[in-house]
């Protein structure tokens, strides 16, 4: 009786993650190539990784794909792709995969490849500023050219979202001693492992597929096209990772009596 109580409870939890999910989608800002959408600002993914992240891959999967299915008939933007739902379950098990896979991990190390990471994100955007301000007519002064509006994303833009990341670790360790039994810095580097990864995989999954579906978008090179939706992502993927980790914070210490699983 209590097993099925326990899945009763797992399954209400995970539907109102995905009813969550699909409102915030409605909220969702989209940006567009001619008459096609090209790429989407949305914050749904904070339930839909929260699914994976408490209750495994399977889930994880599951509420990323209804979330994409019921999402699409309530505000459709064009053709429903089944390849894009597709991915959307890819991302939703490969975060939960990740965050039980990180489980063991030293929360010291992670927080050292953590300030490397921005260290080498804001390293490239001062370079490609650099590149832009004084030789703008080298091999690579062309290739971000090339970019059209969106080289300042990788220039300047680059520089802002390693900015933000380091604001974001000084940011964690006052909470931390603010209320370290919160252990929000701990858990910050496996959320944003797990919703990065997975999020940065689905985003260059979902442009290979949008240039095969829409002529259009196969007229423009691979990279010109990738590397923008890559940083949008990546802001995006920030920010969902910070409300992920206070989210879990409230979900263990106010809906279960033992934390959230590491493994």
């Amino acid at each position: 009786m209590s097993k099925n109580r326990h899945a009763v409870k797992r399954i209400a939890h995970v539907s109102l993650l995905i009813t969550l999910a699909i409102v915030i989608r409605n909220l969702s800002y989209s940006f567009y190539i001619g008459s096609i959408m090209a790429t989407r600002i949305s914050f749904s993914g904070i339930f839909t990784r929260m699914a994976a992240i408490l209750f495994g891959p399977v889930y994880g999967g599951l509420a990323s794909g209804i979330q994409d299915i019921i999402g699409y008939l309530i505000k459709p933007e064009g053709p429903f792709i089944p390849w894009l739902t597709l991915t959307a379950i890819i991302g939703g098990v490969v975060a939960g995969f990740l965050w039980r896979w990180t489980g063991k991990a030293d929360s010291i190390k992670a927080g050292r490849c953590y300030l490397l990471f921005f260290a080498c994100i804001g390293l490239i955007g001062g370079i490609n500023l650099l590149v832009l301000s004084v030789w703008p007519d080298s091999f690579w002064g062309r290739v971000l050219d090339g970019i059209g509006k969106n080289k300042d994303l990788a220039a300047s833009g680059l520089v802002v979202f390693a900015g933000i990341g380091f604001a974001l670790y000084l940011f964690n360790l006052l909470i931390k001693r603010l209320n370290s039994k919160w252990q929000v810095n701990e858990q910050f580097f496996r959320v944003l492992l797990a919703v990065g990864v997975a999020g940065l995989l689905v985003t260059t999954l979902n442009t290979w597929i949008l240039q095969i579906v829409f002529p259009e978008l196969a007229a423009i090179d691979f990279l010109v096209f990738l590397i923008p939706r890559l940083i949008k992502e990546a802001f995006v993927v920030l920010v969902q990772a910070y409300l992920i980790t206070f989210l879990l914070s409230i979900y263990n210490r106010y809906f279960v009596v033992e934390p959230v699983p590491s493994r």
